[in-house]
C-alpha cells in the first residue's frame, strides 16, 4: 500500500512505495532545510540527514538544483549546526509512551535562540538505552530507532514482525522508542512521531493500536489553548473520542480553539473526523496536516502491505515560523495509497517519484508557496466510512479566525462552525454518498476544459488543458452532496472506468470505500485487466485479498473467459485459479467451474512446453505446476488435456512433487488421467515409494506389478491396510496376486489384513494352508466376493475333508462366497427345511447367484419340496433365483395367484405366460407391474380379460423411464397390434417401442409420420423376421416423411431414425453426421461393411473423438460397444499402453454380459498385431499368477510366445484364470495340448469342470482323456456361453456322463444340456421319465429329427396331461413339443381357443401342416390369424396358402391370395383315408383330447402352372426354397410321409 503525504514548503518531498512483498519500511523526511534561510543552498545531507532507515533508499527525482535525487541512509543520528542540546528534551522520552513531558504545547526540539550545536550530547533514552547519542546508528535490532535529531528532522521506524510493516516519520527530534513495550499507549502521547504509526511493538496494554491516528498525536501549536486540554486516552482501542478540526485530532475539548489571527491553512480539509481507517486493520487513512508542520500518514497493519510515511512540514525550527508559515501550502494532502500527480510549479519542488507498485507511477509535487489549493474534497474523500464507530465528531469545535482559509473551494471556515459541515458532512450510508455522487459526475466528468483545476473551481496554472485533474477526479469520485444522479441501470463501466483514469486515490477507494454491489459490477471491470497484468506476487495478493476482495464476486463470465484472461501474468493467474477454486460462490452466477476450466485449459495450452514454469525464476519455479494453475478443477481435465498442458520431458519434474500428487488424489478425477499420471510418475523413477502415494492414487491399476512384488513381508501388510483404507470397492486382481505372492506365512490375522486380497493367493499357497486355519478362518474367508472357481473348490474340499459338516442351515451360511466351490452332491444331502431357512439371508442368496446353475438349480427344487402348493412355491423360493421354479409348478388354481408377491420376483418368458392370465381376476394396478410380468402377454394369456385391460397392459409395457424394457417376442408384439388395430391413436409413445415395427401406413397420419419415426428409433429393429424385410419398408417411408435424399443423414436426420440406422448400408453410416455413431451404440449386432463404414467415419478425425491417434482410454470407454467390432486399421493407430488400459475394463465387462465367443475372439485377433515376435525363446515375459491376473491377459502374447511363455506348472496352477480369458482358438489349442501333457492317465474332473470355451476346441481324442462323472461336470461342459458343440462332440461328453452307474436323464440333466439333447439317440431319449421332463425347464427341440420330436411330444403330452382341464396353461406348457404333435392332436387344440402364433404354426411338422383345413387354423390361430397375412412370404405359409382354395382362404378375411385352381379336382379319397389311418395310430398318445371321427382331409391336385415349396426337413428345422414343383408332387410326398409314420 502506497502512503503519500506530501510536503507543502520550499524544500524537497518525497514519495515512498514499496517493491517488496511484506518489505520494510520507507520513510522520507523532507522539511530538514528550514532551519537557515539559506537552507536552500545547504548540502543534501546537511538538510536531509538521516532521512531514512538504514536498508532504505528512498527516490526523488527533483526538478530544481537543491532537490536531492536521493535519500542515503546517512548516519542517523548526524547533526548539523542546528541541533540543540536543548535540555527541552526530556531523557526519559522513550519510557513513558513517546513523551512524558506536559511541555507538549511547545515543539520538544525547537530551537531556541541559543541553541548551541553541541552535536553528542545524549537527546534521548529510547526506551531501552537503544539511543545514547545523536550519532548512535542504531539500538539493537533495530534499523533505525530514530531519526535525525535535527530540529524538525524525520524518522522511520520499521517493521518488527513477519507480515507487518512499520513507517513512522517523526516530525520532530523526539523520536517514539520502538521498544516502549512497557509503556502504555493510552498515556500522552507527544508529537513524537507522525501520526499513522502502526505499531509493531506491541504494546502489552490492552488498548493495543493497530496504528495512531493521523496527525501529530496530542501536539499542539501556539494555537492550541493549552497542554491541559490535551486528553490522556487518545491512543485508546476507539482511538478519538471527540474530533476537533481546527485542532490536532489527540485534543478532546470541544472548545478547543486557535487563537491566532494568522490563517490556518487547510482548517476545512484537513481533519480527518471519522479516522474510519483506525478500527480496520490493513486500511491505510491518511490525511494532511493540520496544523503549522503538522503531517502525518497512517498506515495499514496488513498482512502483506507496505506503507510509506513521508513527513512534511515538521517543526518550524526558527522564530519566523509564524511569518514564514510552510503549512500554506498544504494543497497536496493526499489520501494514503492514493498516487498523486501534481504539476510542479517550483524550481524548489520535487519531481515526480515513481513508484512501482501495481504498476502505478506515483508523481508528487510541491507547489510554490504562493499557490494554494484547496483540500477539502480530497479530505472529505476520507470521510467516507461515517458508520465506522472508531469516534465522534465535535459539533462544537469551532474557528475564531479573522482570515478565510484562502481557495478553500465553495465554503470558507468563517462560514462555517460546524466541522462536520467543514469537512463535507458525513453521511451516515457515505456508500450511497459516493455513489450518487460519482454518478452525477459521469455525463459531464470527461469533458475537456482548458484548465481543469478552474472547471473544479480551483486555481490551478499549468493544469494541463486536456487531462482531468486528479482533484477533479477526487470530487467526481467523492463528493457526497448531490442525491440526484443517474440510475445505476444507466451507467456503463466505460463511463466509470473514465472517472479512473486520472483520480489517483484509487487504492484506497477500493479498500475503504463501501459502495452497493450494483455499483461493484459496474467498477469491477475498470481494475480487472490491471490486476490481471501484475506480475509480482505480494502486488498480486493486495489486489485480490485486499482492494478487489469484495468485488471478485461479481466477476462475469466475460471477465473469467478466455480471451480476457489470456494476457495475465502468471502471478495473477495463479491467484485467480485459486480464489475461483476455493474462495469463488458460483450459485448465482451465470458461469459454473466448468468454464473456469475452460479458461484455464486455454490458457496453459498456449505456447509450447509448461507455460509460467520457469526454473530459473525464484517466482515460477515451482514443481507444484498442477496444483498452482490447475487446482480444484482439475476434476474436470482429460488425459488429452494433461497431455497437452506438459511436454512428457518437461513433466519429468512435476510427477513426484507431493502437492500434485494430492492434487490428483480425487477419485472424481477420470480413471484414464490418474492411471497416465501414475504410469509416469513410474516410468520417471521406477522406484518411487509406494507409501508417497496418497488415498486413491493407491488404487491405480497401472502401479507396476514389480512395485509390489518388489516390497517385503512386513510393507506388504502395511500396503494392503492402505489399499484397505482407500480402495473400498476397487477391484485390481494383478495387485492382489502380486502382493499375496509376497506373504510366506499365513495366520487369521493375515486373512484380515488381505481382506478381498485374498483372491490374489495362488492354489499352492491355499493348499498348504491347514484346514484347522481355513476353518477358523471361514469368516474372514467368506465375506470375499471374487475368489475363482479353482480356489473355492480347494478351500470346500480341505474343510470337508477334515470333517467340516454342510449339513445346517449354519454350516450352509458359513461358506458365504465359498458356496461357489459346493459340489452339488452335498448340497443335494442337505435336508430341505435347513435350505428353506438359509434362503432367508440375503448374503447367502446373493452368493449362491454366483454359483453355477446345478447349485441354483438343486437349492430351489429342494425349497420347493417343502411344499409343492404353487402359492407356496412362489412365496418361499427367493426372488432372484424364481427363475429356477419349473413352469409347470405355476400354474394357479382360480383366485390362488398372489399378484404382489409374484411382482417381486425374477421371472424368465416361458414362466410369466403361466400366471399372466391370473391378472384378469386380480385387483391391481397394470402401471406397477414389472417388466417380468408383463411379458407374459400373448393372445393365449389374455383370452379371459377385457378390452380395457388388455390396452391397459399394452400401454404399461411401453418404455418408461427407470424401468427396464419388457422384452416382448414377435409373436407377442403382432398380438397386441392384431388386438387393438382398429382402436390406434397417435400417441405412439403411449405403445412398446418394438410394436410400432408393425404399424401400417395407414395407421400414421401424415403430419404425425415425424412423431411415429421418432418413437420407433427406440425399437430394436432384429425383433422383425427378416423375411417381413421390416427395416428396408420402413427406411423407404421415413426418408419420404423426413425429406431425405441422397446418402447424407443428417444430425436432425439420425436423431429422429434413432435404432434404424442399425439397418442402414455403410454407404450412408459413412455419409452421415457424426452423431450416427452414438446410434450405432444401440445396435445388437454389426455387419462387417457396417463396421468398416463405421471406421471411415472415425479415420476421418471429423467425429467427436477426434483423430484416431489421440485416443485415449476414456475415448475408448465413450465408445461404447464400438470397440467391440473395431478392426487393426484403427487399433493400429492406438498404443499399447492406452489398448491394455482400456482392454482390462472393458474385457471383464464383456464376459459379464456373456458376449458370444466368436465376437470376443475377434476382438482379440483385431487387437493384437500381426508382427510375430521371434526369438529363442519367451521374450514378452513368463506366464505367472501375476500375469494372468491382469483383466487384459493375453494382451501382448502372440502365438508364439504364449506357447513359448506358458509352461506346464504355471497352466495348472491358474488353469481357471487362463482358460476364463483366452478366446482364440489356437490359443486354446496349445492349452489343451499342455494339459494333455500334464496329465498323460486322463483329466480330472475338476481340472475338465475349469476348460470353459477351451474345451470347444477339443478332439475325439481330448474328450476321451477326460472324466465326466457328475453332473458338475456335465453343467460346466454344457454352458451356452462358452459356444456350441457339435453333434458328436456332445451326444461323447453326454453318453460319458450317461455310462456312469446312478446317471440318467433327471431334469437338472434336461436343464443343462438344452438344445444338446437333440444330439442323443432316440433309444437314449426315450429313457427320459414324464416326471423329469415335467419339472424341466421348456427345452428347445428345434434341432431335432422328426423321429426325436415325436419321441419328445410323445413324454410330454404324458407330463403334462394333467393341465389339459386348463387350456392355456396347457398350451403353454407342451407348445415346444408341437413339432412331434400328429395331426388330430393339432386339430383338437384348434378347439381350445388358444391363439396359437405363427412361430409355433411354422414349427408344425409339415404334414400336419399341410393338412390342416382354413377351418382349422382358423380356429388354431385365432386372435393371431392376420400374422398369416404378415408373414405370406414365408415358404410354409405360402405352402399351406397354395393347398387351399381361394373361396376358402376369403372367409379368414386377411386377404390371402393362393396359387391353386378352382379347377383342380378333389384329391383321391384314399387321402383321407390315410390321414384317418395316421391319426388313429396316435390316438393313444392323446387319448384325452378330444378327436373327430373324421377329420377333414385336405383336397390336393395338380397344375403345371402353378408353383409350389420345395420342403426339406433337417434336425427338426424347415429350409424352404421356391421350386416349380407341382402341387401333385407335393401331395405324394406329404402322402408318404404320413405313410411312413410308425403305427
Amino acid at each position: 500500500m502506497v502512503s503519500l503525504n506530501s510536503p507543502t514548503t520550499d524544500g524537497v518531498s518525497l514519495i515512498n512505495y514499496p517493491n517488496s512483498f511484506e518489505m520494510s519500511t520507507r520513510n522520507a523526511a523532507t522539511n530538514s532545510e528550514v532551519f537557515s534561510p539559506n537552507a536552500r543552498t545547504s548540502s543534501v545531507t546537511e538538510k536531509i540527514n538521516a532521512a531514512t532507515s538504514g536498508e532504505l533508499v528512498t527516490t526523488s527525482n527533483p526538478t530544481s538544483t537543491e532537490a536531492i535525487s536521493s535519500i542515503p541512509p546517512t548516519i542517523l543520528g548526524k547533526s548539523t549546526s542546528n541541533v540543540p542540546t536543548s535540555s527541552e528534551i526530556t531523557s526519559h522520552a522513550g519510557t513513558n509512551s513517546f513523551m512524558g513531558t506536559t511541555g507538549a504545547a511547545t515543539n520538544i526540539g525547537q530551537v531556541s535562540d541559543t541553541a548551541e550545536t553541541t552535536s553528542y550530547k545524549p537527546v534521548l533514552d529510547a526506551g531501552t538505552s537503544s539511543l545514547t547519542s545523536t550519532n548512535a546508528a542504531a539500538s539493537a535490532r533495530m534499523v533505525s530507532p530514530n531519526g535525525p535529531t535535527t530540529a524538525g528532522a524525520s524518522s522511520i521506524n520499521y517493521p518488527t514482525s513477519f507480515e507487518t510493516s512499520t513507517r513512522n516519520a517523526a516530525t520532530n527530534s523526539e523520536i517514539y522508542s520502538p521498544n516502549g513495550r512497557t509503556s502504555s499507549v493510552t498515556e500522552k502521547i507527544n508529537a513524537a512521531t507522525s501520526g499513522g504509526l502502526v505499531t509493531t511493538n506491541n504494546p502489552t496494554s490492552t488498548e493495543t493500536l493497530s496504528f495512531i491516528p493521523p496527525t501529530i498525536l496530542e501536539k499542539s501549536t501556539p494555537y492550541v489553548q493549552s497542554s491541559s486540554e490535551i486528553t490522556p486516552i487518545a491512543g485508546t482501542s476507539s482511538f478519538m473520542t471527540t474530533i476537533n478540526a481546527v485542532t490536532n485530532i489527540g485534543i478532546a475539548s470541544a472548545t478547543a480553539k486557535t487563537t491566532s489571527d494568522k490563517p490556518v491553512p487547510n482548517t476545512g480539509t484537513s481533519s480527518f473526523t471519522p479516522i474510519s481507517a483506525a478500527t480496520s486493520a490493513g486500511i491505510v487513512s491518511t490525511n494532511g496536516p493540520t496544523t503549522a508542520g503538522a503531517s502525518s500518514i497512517i498506515s495499514p497493519n496488513s498482512f502483506e502491505t507496505s506503507t510509506r510515511n513521508v513527513v512534511t512540514n515538521s517543526e518550524i525550527s526558527s522564530s519566523s515560523a509564524e511569518t514564514t508559515l510552510i503549512t500554506e501550502n498544504t494543497n497536496v494532502a493526499t489520501s494514503s495509497g492514493m498516487v498523486i500527480s501534481n504539476d510542479i510549479t517550483s524550481t524548489e519542488a520535487s519531481s515526480s517519484i515513481s513508484t512501482t507498485s501495481f504498476g502505478k507511477a506515483s508523481t508528487n509535487m510541491g507547489t510554490n508557496s504562493g499557490i494554494t489549493t484547496p483540500n477539502e474534497r480530497i479530505s472529505s474523500f476520507m470521510t467516507i466510512n461515517a458508520e465506522s464507530s472508531v469516534g465522534m465528531i465535535s459539533n462544537k469545535a469551532e474557528t475564531s479566525l479573522s482570515t478565510s482559509v484562502p481557495n478553500d473551494g465553495t465554503n470558507s471556515v468563517t462560514e462555517k462552525t460546524d466541522a462536520a459541515t467543514n469537512i463535507g458532512t458525513a453521511m451516515t450510508n457515505a456508500a450511497t454518498s459516493v455513489e450518487t455522487s460519482l454518478l452525477n459526475h459521469l455525463t459531464s466528468f470527461g469533458k475537456s476544459t482548458t484548465n481543469a483545476a478552474t472547471d473544479a473551481g480551483l486555481s490551478m496554472p499549468n493544469a494541463g488543458a486536456s487531462t482531468v485533474t486528479e482533484t477533479t477526479a477526487t470530487e467526481i469520485i467523492t463528493e457526497t452532496a448531490s442525491t440526484n444522479g443517474p440510475p445505476i441501470s444507466k451507467v456503463t463501466s466505460s463511463d466509470v472506468c473514465a472517472t479512473f483514469i486520472n483520480y489517483n486515490n484509487t487504492v484506497t477507494f477500493l479498500e475503504t470505500i463501501v459502495v452497493s454491489d450494483d455499483m461493484k459490477k459496474v467498477i469491477l471491470p475498470c481494475f480487472w485487466e490491471m490486476a490481471l497484468s501484475i506480475n509480482r506476487t505480494s502486488e498480486v495478493n493486495l489486489w485480490f485479498d485486499v482492494l478487489l476482495k469484495n468485488y471478485l464476486r461479481f466477476l462475469t463470465k466475460n471477465l473469467i473467459s478466455p480471451m480476457e484472461v489470456q494476457g495475465a501474468s502468471c502471478q495473477a493467474f495463479q491467484k485467480l485459479v485459486f480464489y475461483m477454486g476455493n474462495n469463488f460462490t458460483y450459485n448465482s452466477t451465470e458461469f459454473g467451474p466448468e468454464d473456469v476450466y475452460n479458461t484455464i485449459r486455454s490458457y496453459l495450452t498456449t505456447g509450447s512446453g509448461a507455460r509460467c514454469y520457469n526454473p530459473s525464476d525464484p517466482e515460477l519455479n515451482s514443481t507444484s505446476w498442477f496444483f498452482k494453475y490447475i487446482s480444484s478443477f482439475v476434476t474436470f481435465i482429460t488425459l488429452n488435456d494433461l497431455i497437452s498442458f506438459v511436454p512428457t520431458s518437461q513433466a519429468e519434474v512435476f510427477w513426484e512433487d507431493q502437492a500434485n500428487l494430492e492434487l490428483f488424489n480425487n477419485s472424481t478425477i477420470a480413471v484414464d488421467v490418474r492411471n497416465y499420471y501414475i504410469t509416469q510418475l513410474f516410468t520417471v523413477n521406477p522406484s518411487f515409494s509406494l507409501f508417497k502415494l496418497p488415498g486413491v492414487l493407491m488404487c491405480s491399476t497401472t502401479i507396476p506389478s514389480r512395485v509390489y512384488t518388489s516390497l517385503n513381508e512386513t510393507n506388504t501388510v502395511v500396503i494392503l491396510d492402505m489399499r484397505k483404507q482407500f480402495c473400498y470397492g476397487i477391484e485390481d486382481p494383478q495387485a492382489s496376486a502380486a502382493l499375496a505372492s509376497n506373504i510366506k506365512t499365513i495366520t487369521e490375522e493375515i486373512f484380515v489384513t488381505l481382506g478381498g486380497a485374498a483372491s490374489g493367493l495362488s492354489n499352492t499357497q491355499i493348499s498348504s494352508i491347514s484346514p484347522t486355519l481355513l476353518i477358523s478362518s471361514l469368516y474372514t474367508l467368506a465375506s470375499v466376493t471374487t475368489w475363482g472357481q479353482d480356489q473355492a473348490n480347494i478351500i470346500i474340499q480341505s474343510i470337508t475333508s477334515s470333517g467340516y459338516q454342510i449339513n445346517s442351515t449354519d454350516s450352509l451360511e458359513s461358506l458365504g462366497s465359498l458356496v461357489v466351490g459346493l459340489p452339488s452332491g452335498l448340497l443335494e444331502k442337505t435336508p430341505a427345511s435347513a435350505l428353506l431357512r438359509a434362503s432367508n439371508n440375503p448374503a447367502l442368496v446373493s452368493s449362491m447367484l454366483q454359483a453355477s446353475a446345478v447349485l441354483q438349480e438343486i437349492f430351489v427344487q429342494k425349497i420347493i419340496s417343502v411344499d409343492t402348493k404353487p402359492a407356496e412355491v412362489v412365496q418361499n423360493v427367493p426372488d432372484v433365483l424364481a427363475i429356477q421354479i419349473p413352469p409347470s409348478m405355476l400354474a394357479f388354481s382360480d383366485g390362488s395367484a398372489n399378484i404382489t408377491v409374484i411382482n417381486k420376483k425374477t421371472w424368465t418368458k416361458d414362466q410369466s405366460v403361466m400366471f399372466f392370465g391370473s391378472l384378469a381376476g386380480a385387483n391391481f394396478d397394470t402401471e406397477q407391474l414389472s417388466p417380468f410380468v408383463l411379458q407374459g402377454f400373448t393372445c393365449t394369456t389374455i383370452k379371459t380379460m377385457s378390452k380395457k385391460q388388455i390396452r391397459q397392459l399394452i400401454h404399461a409395457s411401453r418404455p418408461r423411464t427407470g424401468s427396464a424394457k419388457v422384452e416382448l417376442r414377435e409373436s407377442q408384439l403382432t398380438c397386441m397390434y392384431n388386438l387393438i388395430e382398429e382402436d390406434l391413436d397417435q400417441n405412439f409413445i403411449d405403445y412398446p417401442s418394438d410394436m410400432l415395427l408393425y404399424f401400417k401406413a395407414q395407421d400414421v397420419q401424415k403430419s404425425n409420420c415425424r412423431t411415429y419415426f421418432s418413437a420407433l428409433g427406440a425399437a430394436d429393429f432384429s425383433v422383425a423376421s427378416s423375411i417381413l424385410n421390416k427395416a428396408q419398408q420402413l427406411f423407404s417411408e421415413a426418408k419420404t416423411c423426413l425429406g431425405i435424399n441422397g446418402l447424407n443423414l443428417s444430425r436432425d436426420n439420425v436423431a429422429v431414425l434413432g435404432n434404424m440406422v442399425c439397418t442402414l448400408n455403410s454407404s450412408y453410416i459413412q455419409n452421415s453426421d457424426p452423431s450416427i455413431l452414438e446410434n450405432l451404440k444401440a445396435c445388437t449386432d454389426l455387419s462387417a461393411s457396417q463396421v468398416a463404414a463405421m471406421e471411415t467415419l472415425l479415420l476421418s478425425g471429423k467425429t467427436q473423438y477426434g483423430p484416431v491417434a489421440t485416443w485415449t482410454r476414456q475415448t475408448l470407454d465413450n465408445l461404447g460397444n464400438l470397440p467391440l467390432y473395431l478392426t487393426r486399421s484403427i487399433w493400429a493407430n492406438i498404443t499399447t499402453i492406452t489398448k491394455r488400459s482400456f482392454l482390462q475394463s472393458f474385457m471383464p465387462s464383456l464376459r459379464k454380459i456373456k458376449t458370444p465367443k466368436t465376437k470376443l475372439k475377434n476382438l482379440f485377433n483385431q487387437v493384437t498385431p500381426l508382427i510375430t515376435k521371434r526369438g529363442a525363446g519367451c521374450t514378452t515375459a513368463n506366464i505367472t499368477q501375476v500375469t494372468v491376473s491382469d483383466p487384459a491377459f493375453p494382451f501382448g502374447y502372440d502365438l508364439t510366445q504364449f506357447d513359448l511363455c506358458l509352461d506346464i506348472p504355471a497352466l495348472k496352477e491358474n488353469l481357471f484364470t487362463i482358460c476364463s480369458k483366452v478366446d482364440d482358438n489356437d490359443f486354446q489349442k496349445i492349452i489343451l495340448q499342455k494339459l494333455n501333457q500334464a496329465y498323460p492317465s486322463g483329466v480330472s474332473e475338476q481340472q475338465v469342470q475349469l476348460l470353459g470355451s477351451v474345451s470347444r476346441v477339443a478332439t475325439h481324442s481330448d474328450i476321451s482323456n477326460w472324466n465326466i462323472t457328475t453332473i458338475d461336470t456335465l453343467a460346466a461342459l454344457m454352458k451356452n456361453e462358452d459356444g456350441t458343440w457339435t453333434t458328436e462332440q456332445s451326444k461323447e461328453i453326454i453318453t460319458k456322463y450317461l455310462n456312469t452307474s446312478g446317471n440318467s436323464l433327471s431334469t437338472i440333466v434336461l436343464n443343462n444340456i438344452r438344445s444338446n439333447l437333440c444330439s442323443l439317440d432316440p433309444s437314449t431319449l426315450s429313457t427320459i421319465t414324464a416326471d423329469s421332463l415335467r419339472s424341466a425347464q421348456p427345452l428347445n427341440v428345434a434341432l431335432c429329427s422328426a423321429e426325436q420330436k415325436r419321441l419328445l411330444y410323445g413324454i410330454s403330452s404324458s407330463s403334462y396331461g394333467l393341465y389339459r382341464s386348463n387350456s392355456s396353461a396347457y398350451y403353454n406348457l407342451i407348445k415346444s413339443y408341437l413339432g412331434g404333435a400328429p395331426l388330430m392332436d393339432i386339430v383338437a387344440l384348434s378347439t381350445q381357443n388358444i391363439s396359437m402364433d405363427v412361430d409355433i404354426f411354422r414349427s408344425l411338422d409339415i404334414s400336419v401342416i399341410t393338412n390342416l383345413t382354413v377351418t382349422n387354423v382358423k380356429s388354431l390361430m385365432g386372435d393371431q390369424l392376420p400374422d398369416l397375412k404378415l408373414f405370406e412370404n414365408d415358404t410354409v405359409i405360402q405352402t399351406w396358402v397354395n393347398f387351399q382354395l381361394q373361396s376358402d382362404l376369403d372367409t379368414l378375411g386377411v386377404g390371402l391370395i393362393t396359387t391353386r385352381s378352382n379347377q383342380i379336382s378333389a384329391a383321391p379319397s384314399t387321402n383321407n383315408n390315410l390321414t384317418t389311418a395316421a391319426a388313429s395310430t396316435k390316438s393313444s398318445l392323446s387319448s384325452e383330447i378330444p378327436t373327430a371321427a373324421t377329420v377333414q382331409g385336405s383336397t390336393t391336385g395338380s397344375s403345371t402352372s402353378q408353383s409350389t415349396s420345395q420342403v426339406a426337413i433337417t434336425n427338426g428345422g424347415l429350409n424352404h426354397e421356391k421350386s416349380p414343383a407341382s402341387l401333385v408332387l407335393f401331395a405324394l410326398v406329404s402322402t408318404l410321409l404320413l405313410m411312413l409314420l410308425p403305427a
